[in-house]
C-alpha cells in the first residue's frame, strides 16, 4: 500500500541533547557555584527519568506551569544526592530557558537530507512526540518547521506514546489515514509497537544497533540499512525475543513479519522503494 505520510519522533529520531543532558546541567551548575561532573550528572538524570517513565507521567497535563512544576522536581532529584544549590530556583530557571533554545540540540547529520528527499518525493510529513510545549520553538528554532504539517507533543494531546490517542489525533489533525502512513522512532515500545496498535506502521531506527538477537535464532529483522541482508522467513510464525545488548526490551515478543529496522534516516527511501 502506498505510503503517502511519514510521521517521526523527535528526541533521538531528528535530533539530540547537546553535547548531552548531563553536560548542560553541570554548565549551568558551575554557573551558579556548583561543581559535579557531568557523566554522574548524566547517571542520575537517566535513572530518574525511567523511574518517572520519561513523559508518561506528564501525559494529561496541558499546562505550562505544570511542566515547569514536573521538570522542576525531576532536576531536584537529579541533583538530590549529588550537590546543594544556594538558590535551585534560580539555577532551575536559567536551565528550563535554555533547554528551549536551539543552542542545547543538534539535529543528526542525515536528518535534513532524508526530509529534502521525502518532501521531493511528495511525501507529507509530521511529529509525533512525548515532549512538553517547548517542542513547537525548538522545531522552529532548528529550521525544521517547514518539513513538517504539524507537530503533535504527548502535553498538548493529554497522553503519550505509546498510547493510541496520540497517534490518532496526529492523523486527524492531517487528515491522513493509518493504512498509508508511517512512523518512525527509537523506542520499541513508544514509537513502533504504540505505532502498530494504532493501525500506523512502525518503522523502528535503531542508530546504535543495540539491538541484536541470540545467535541461535535466525533473524528474523529486515534490515534496510547499508551491509543489511533480507532473512529468509521462517517455515512458520515464529515469536523470537530481541534483547538490547544484554537486557531485555519492555516488549520483548515481536513477531517475525513485524518488525523493520533502519540504521539512519538515509535509509528510509529503500524502504519506500522496496
Amino acid at each position: 500500500m502506498k505510503t503517502t505520510v511519514i510521521f517521526f519522533d523527535a528526541g533521538g529520531t531528528l535530533f539530540r541533547p547537546y553535547p548531552s543532558v548531563g553536560d548542560v546541567y553541570a554548565r549551568v551548575a558551575a554557573r551558579h557555584g556548583v561543581q559535579v561532573e557531568a557523566v554522574k550528572v548524566e547517571k542520575a538524570f537517566h535513572d530518574h527519568w525511567h523511574r518517572r517513565n520519561g513523559m508518561t507521567t506528564l501525559a494529561g497535563l496541558s499546562s505550562e506551569k505544570i511542566e515547569k512544576e514536573w521538570w522542576c522536581g525531576l532536576v531536584r532529584d537529579v541533583f538530590g544526592n549529588l550537590a546543594e544549590f544556594d538558590d535551585f530556583d534560580r539555577f532551575f530557571q536559567e536551565l528550563y530557558e535554555l533547554f528551549a533554545r536551539a543552542e542545547c540540540w543538534r539535529l543528526f547529520d542525515d536528518t535534513v537530507p532524508a526530509l529534502e528527499a521525502l518532501k521531493q518525493r511528495g511525501i507529507r510529513m509530521g511529529i509525533i512526540s512525548n515532549w512538553d510545549h517547548r517542542l513547537f520553538s525548538i522545531v522552529e528554532q532548528l529550521g525544521l518547521s517547514h518539513f513538517f504539517e504539524q507537530v503533535t507533543a504527548s502535553s498538548a494531546v493529554g497522553v503519550a506514546k505509546p498510547g493510541r490517542r496520540i497517534f490518532e489525533a496526529a492523523l486527524e489533525s492531517m487528515g491522513a489515514e493509518a493504512a498509508h502512513s508511517l512512523h518512525v522512532g527509537d523506542s520499541l515500545e513508544d514509537d513502533y509497537h504504540g505505532a502498530s496498535r494504532a493501525g500506523i506502521r512502525p518503522v523502528f531506527l535503531d542508530r546504535h544497533r543495540k539491538y541484536a538477537l541470540p545467535s541461535s535464532q535466525p533473524s528474523p529483522i529486515l534490515r534496510t540499512g547499508e551491509g543489511a541482508k533480507s532473512p529468509r522467513p521462517p517455515a512458520r510464525r515464529e515469536r523470537v525475543r530481541v534483547r538490547a545488548r544484554g537486557a531485555l526490551t519492555k516488549n520483548p515478543t515481536i513477531h517475525y513479519n513485524d518488525l523493520v529496522v533502519i540504521h539512519t534516516l538515509a535509509d528510509l527511501s529503500n524502504l519506500l522503494n522496496a
